[in-house]
């Protein structure tokens, strides 16, 4: 049983456009596993380009290219969250840890590694 007052417009909007995982909290108590599309509505927006991007990297510069850009992606899952979680700027625990785990920001990169496996 949820243990929440009554939504405000704001969660309303952000559930129904599914934006609620593209600004903070990052998340809805409204709907919560809603989160998910949400993140890939917004990564949706990108595929095309992305994959466009891949196959040209692919062509072009063959496995030796697509494994830079492999590592360069793994190195962005790596640095980001190092970042965020070291930063001298004073970021709650729970703020960080949403963003991180809900965030189209933050979950782009297993989405462009799967589109650099599938070329």
């Amino acid at each position: 049983m949820m243990c929440m007052g009554p939504p405000n417009a704001l969660d309303l909007i952000l559930v129904a456009t599914l934006t609620q995982a593209w600004v903070p909290p990052f998340h809805s108590e409204l709907n919560g596993p809603s989160w998910y599309v949400s993140t890939l509505c917004a990564l949706w927006i990108f595929l095309p380009m992305w994959v466009k991007v891949a196959d040209r990297i692919a062509h072009l510069g063959g496995i030796r290219a697509m494994s830079a850009c492999f590592f360069l992606v793994w190195l962005c899952n790596v640095f980001l969250p190092a970042f965020l979680l070291l930063s001298p700027a004073h970021f709650e625990l729970g703020e960080v840890r949403a963003f991180l785990e809900y965030s189209p920001y933050t979950n782009w990169q297993p989405f462009c590694m799967g589109i650099l496996l599938a070329c």
